[in-house]
């Protein structure tokens, strides 16, 4: 007896037809030795979230010889998120912005944090914008 296996999402014949073309239109140029994935940055935006700490000090408890050390469970909930844009490429992270408190993405804040790019790209990766870089940005829900 076999049981269902639980996917994200079923494609249908044409959305896995346009991923396979997709896919092998990147393998064809990475193949042409253009240095096309050196040239990939790519961005995206998560939330993360914090937690108010609890010092090492106040958590201390005394236990005696041959005790199991004490465990800690994380009941309090998240003292706040914040929006984090990160922009890397194949030799790492390049530029990591934290939006503030109250502030939305808009189309100049967009364009304020492309325009901050380029001078760590400069730094970390000289050459890299004279030969182009492509900007791939990963915005789509997952499995589209």
């Amino acid at each position: 007896m076999l049981t269902a296996r639980w996917v994200p999402k079923s494609l249908s014949d044409e959305q896995m037809a346009v991923r396979a073309s997709v896919c092998s239109a990147l393998l064809k140029r990475l193949r042409s030795k253009d240095d096309f994935l050196l040239r990939l940055v790519t961005v995206d935006e998560t939330w993360v979230h914090y937690y108010g700490q609890e010092n090492k000090a106040k958590s201390r408890q005394w236990v005696g010889q041959g005790s199991p050390r004490p465990k800690k469970f994380k009941t309090q909930p998240s003292a706040g998120k914040v929006m984090a844009t990160v922009f890397w490429d194949t030799k790492g992270v390049i530029l990591m912005d934290i939006l503030s408190k109250g502030s939305t993405i808009t189309g100049a804040y967009g364009a304020n944090l492309l325009d901050q790019l380029r001078n760590p790209i400069r730094e970390k990766h000289r050459g890299k914008i004279s030969k182009g870089v492509l900007l791939q940005h990963g915005n789509a829900r997952v499995h589209t």
